[in-house]
């Protein structure tokens, strides 16, 4: 299996996993904070939006209008990821393997990183944050 294959795997595996997960969130858990800053509801928009963003960054499209309510409930939340994960797989089916190699630079900081380095970076966003909220839900289980 090569990298890209395992990235895709490793994307549905995550998406997956987020599904569970939002069948575990009550609809009254969506305003609860979960940092200093942050709701559950602000949490998953945040992660659907930023997932989308970051597969843009290494094979643009045309379509790139994705907003997300502020007000959004679960199934609205539930299509905002099915829409993202769709655009990080055809960001992974158009890249090759020397595409991996390639360095891409921010246009608001100007710093430099690896294809493969944003690849692995973006799966690792979607866990933090999927592990954050979880275990919200396991302390909540809990009172």
């Amino acid at each position: 299996m090569n990298v890209l294959d395992f990235l895709q795997e490793s994307v549905d595996f995550e998406h997956d996993e987020i599904n569970k997960l939002l069948d575990k969130i009550k609809p009254e858990d969506l305003d609860r904070e979960i940092s200093d800053t942050h709701t559950v509801r602000g949490r998953l928009i945040h992660m659907s939006g930023a997932e989308y963003r970051m597969a843009n960054y290494l094979y643009e499209l045309p379509d790139q209008d994705f907003s997300i309510p502020e007000d959004a409930d679960i199934e609205v939340i539930r299509k905002a990821f099915e829409k993202s994960k769709k655009r990080h797989i055809e960001t992974l089916r158009n890249l090759t393997e020397e595409d991996l190699s390639k360095v891409w630079v921010s246009k608001a900081s100007g710093n430099s990183y690896s294809y493969k380095f944003l690849l692995w970076h973006f799966l690792e966003h979607l866990a933090t944050h999927r592990g954050q909220i979880a275990m919200f839900i396991r302390m909540r289980n809990e009172e």
